[in-house]
């Protein structure tokens, strides 16, 4: 055998050895480092490209928005969209939950906080006034079928103005389009 292969592997078994005595505590050290990070993050974002998950721009917000927060319990601009209005039972068909109410046909509004879809508050009819007097609340259309396009349209335009222009100029942006409604 040549002294070349021989030191090979010889090289080859004492890093393995090594490795295998260690418990691969090298792979933990290196996944820290920034390098790695990156290799590691580039290979995740060319696999959902290549599946399909950033077909369009509007992906690309929507995974930011699921990644960093939203959705989460953050701190939020506490900017309220009024979703709908309805009373308990069709609100408990619609959404599959149950409130506490008795009476079915009491009216109940909906509000969900525009960063944070998972923040909702439902509101008694009668509290509304209190509610919107006490809250910054945006509107759209108001019909059962389009309260989430609504939402999802006014979230990413503020989301967008964000990324633009910063969060107190999207605040303000959100606010006059989609102003509170007088009666």
């Amino acid at each position: 055998m040549e002294n070349e292969v021989l030191d090979r592997i010889k090289k080859e078994y004492n890093d393995i050895s090594d490795t295998l005595k260690s418990n691969f505590r090298e792979i933990g050290r290196l996944e820290e480092t920034l390098t790695v990070k990156r290799y590691n993050y580039l290979k995740e974002l060319r696999s959902k490209v290549q599946c399909g998950e950033f077909s369009k721009d509007g992906d690309v917000l929507d995974y930011c928005l699921e990644e960093y927060g939203y959705g989460k319990p953050r701190k939020t601009n506490e900017i309220w969209l009024y979703m709908l209005e309805c009373p308990v039972s069709q609100y408990e068909e619609y959404f599959n939950i149950r409130l506490l109410e008795q009476d079915k046909s009491k009216v109940v509004i909906l509000y969900t906080d525009l960063e944070n879809r998972t923040k909702r508050s439902i509101v008694p009819k009668e509290n509304q006034e209190e509610f919107e007097s006490t809250h910054r609340v945006i509107y759209g259309k108001s019909t059962i079928f389009d309260c989430y396009d609504r939402y999802y349209n006014a979230r990413r335009e503020f989301f967008v103005s964000c990324l633009e222009n910063g969060q107190e100029e999207a605040v303000q942006m959100i606010l006059t389009k989609y102003p509170k409604q007088t009666k």
